[in-house]
């Protein structure tokens, strides 16, 4: 996956995220790899995952079941993980394990998605949002009621969900 991101450093486009990325500026916590420079890790998990994807070369298919399901999911999660890894100073076996937690969840919840390539949607950026909020809450420390609510935090961004207004109205009641 990493090779697929230093092949997709110049294509086309990288090079204008990764400059407006660097204007923006921010904190110096995570590397724009390939490139270098330091900005803040969200942005380079996102700069790194663009460059990642930039040819879809990257592993696509987890098997799920005995089924192939298309899902690009390596080239959004590592580049998280290594960003985040970095921001808080974590390497080796914490790193691969919550890579390898995060892409079982996004690689179940693309396969529960029954996904197929003739559907004419994309499942890549639905099931991967899991998998690297996954990620990077198991490398920041989350407790399981915070990784549930950054979970439901995506799956309001992701479909417009209403469940966090059931939610706030619940915890009210209580």
């Amino acid at each position: 996956m990493v090779g697929c991101l230093i092949a997709g450093a110049n294509a086309s486009g990288c090079g204008l995220v990764k400059d407006l990325l660097k204007e923006w500026g921010g904190k110096k916590e995570s590397t724009i790899l390939v490139h270098g420079g330091k900005i803040p890790a969200d942005n380079a998990a996102m700069i790194n995952s663009i460059m990642a994807r930039s040819y879809d070369f990257e592993p696509v298919g987890p098997f799920v079941d005995g089924r192939n399901t298309p899902g690009h999911i390596s080239g959004t999660t590592v580049p998280t993980a290594i960003a985040v890894a970095e921001q808080r100073g974590i390497s080796g076996k914490d790193i691969l394990t919550a890579i390898i937690l995060g892409d079982d969840l996004a690689s179940r919840i693309n396969a529960a998605s029954l996904f197929s390539l003739d559907q004419g949607w994309d499942c890549v950026g639905t099931a991967n949002m899991f998998g690297a909020t996954a990620i990077a809450g198991r490398l920041a420390g989350l407790n399981e009621r915070q990784l549930v609510n950054a979970l439901g935090i995506v799956v309001n961004q992701l479909s417009g969900t209403m469940q966090t207004f059931f939610d706030f109205r619940a915890g009210m009641a209580t």
